[in-house]
């Protein structure tokens, strides 16, 4: 009975956890952290400032629990394309695929990564830009694969930054009442960029 009272309250002590993450994540992309305070989220989940912070140790803990989240599962999602046993083109298509997926799905931590990254403790930056690095070193992994094969006219850093730039430039413009649906408007744009990038040198 003990351990069953000890998983029931661990489980409610991560679904608060997630509730707090997801408004904050709210306010901050709607207000901006400077803009959100503590009794803001407070609020926005239903609890006290005291209950927070024994879920959230500070604002700028939650801020980096939203970017580091967002940020690692966007690497997580670029290695696991990249270890494939799939040609360059079919790795390509489907990184530019499911990286348009996931960045249409969060919208608002883009927006927060954009405005307020900056608000971070310097270590925090220094160990998300690791993260972002370590991303378009992936990224430039595949092109460098179907280059050296002939597969790709180029695999220039200039064409790498575009490619990403223009993968996550969708979540700014993207309405979900529009024509098309986040796999639509991914393959739209694989399909744009790889008319591009594929073919002979």
């Amino acid at each position: 009975m003990v351990r069953e009272q000890g998983g029931t309250t661990r489980r409610t002590t991560a679904e608060t956890r997630d509730r707090i993450i997801d408004g904050a994540t709210t306010l901050f992309a709607k207000d901006g952290y400077h803009g959100t305070g503590i009794s803001d989220i407070a609020e926005k989940v239903g609890l006290r400032g005291g209950a927070l912070y024994y879920h959230i140790g500070s604002k700028e803990e939650l801020l980096w629990v939203i970017l580091s989240t967002y940020t690692k599962a966007v690497l997580e999602v670029a290695e696991e394309v990249a270890a494939s046993d799939a040609p360059p083109t079919e790795k390509l298509t489907t990184l530019i695929v499911r990286q348009t997926e996931l960045i249409v799905g969060s919208a608002k931590q883009m927006s927060i990564e954009m405005r307020d990254r900056s608000a971070l403790s310097d270590e925090r930056r220094a160990e998300l830009q690791k993260i972002r690095e370590r991303i378009q070193a992936v990224w430039q992994e595949i092109l460098d694969e179907g280059h050296a094969i002939g597969e790709f006219a180029s695999a220039d850093a200039v064409v790498t930054n575009t490619i990403i730039t223009t993968c996550n430039s969708v979540a700014h413009w993207y309405r979900k009442s529009g024509k098309y649906s986040p796999s639509e408007v991914a393959d739209r744009v694989a399909t744009i960029i790889l008319t591009g990038v594929v073919g002979p040198a």
